[in-house]
């Protein structure tokens, strides 16, 4: 779905989410072809205050956070093993290329840019691999965090609070059948935002 608005009579701004199946094939075509904005993220916005507020909730996600750690940090490993196969094939093959062909062939340009696109990937995968690898989440000071979120969340301008769930959310998924939400949080999100939100609460403080 994809955000979207309209204006209702004295120009009152009225903001939603469009499945854009129905906005291709039709209205018909999709269960929920569109829903309030404004409810949906109010939803997830008291789901995030929630991990606070129980115990269980809390250790269920930092088990979700976990679980997602690993499977990225495994797809991560596995995308760098592939680069530097391909980085060994593609020097190897600069060096036989420079051995035989004048220096404008073309061919060699294209093995110089795959060299340098897979470094500069790979690079990507270092720091995602590093930030991933940080030390561990402590629950109580998850908690300890997640209880400031009501107080610190009130204090933030409408842009800043959009950031803070962008760091936080990897998707929101609705089901149009069933009207359930379900909500995916970045691996290391639970992470920043205990960071973001521990910065936030000092300079408020100060």
């Amino acid at each position: 779905m994809s955000h979207s608005y309209s204006k209702k009579k004295g120009n009152r701004l009225y903001r939603y989410y469009v499945c854009q199946k129905a906005q291709k094939r039709g209205w018909d075509s999709c269960p929920a072809p569109s829903i309030p904005a404004g409810e949906i993220e109010r939803f997830i916005v008291n789901e995030i205050k929630a991990i606070g507020r129980d115990p269980q909730v809390i250790s269920a996600t930092l088990e979700q956070v976990r679980v997602q750690t690993a499977r990225q940090t495994e797809q991560l490993q596995a995308e760098r093993a592939d680069l530097h196969q391909e980085l060994r094939e593609a020097h190897a093959e600069l060096g036989r290329l420079a051995a035989t062909v004048g220096p404008g062939d073309s061919r060699l340009a294209d093995a110089h840019d795959r060299i340098q696109e897979a470094e500069r990937r790979s690079t990507e995968i270092e720091d995602e691999l590093a930030a991933l690898g940080g030390d561990a989440l402590d629950r109580t000071e998850v908690a300890a965090a997640l209880a400031e979120f009501d107080a610190v969340w009130a204090c933030l301008a409408p842009r800043e609070q959009e950031r803070v769930i962008g760091l936080l959310v990897e998707r929101v998924e609705y089901d149009g059948d069933g009207g359930n939400i379900s909500i995916s949080f970045r691996p290391s999100g639970i992470r920043t935002l205990v960071g973001e939100l521990a910065n936030t609460k000092d300079e408020v403080a100060a």
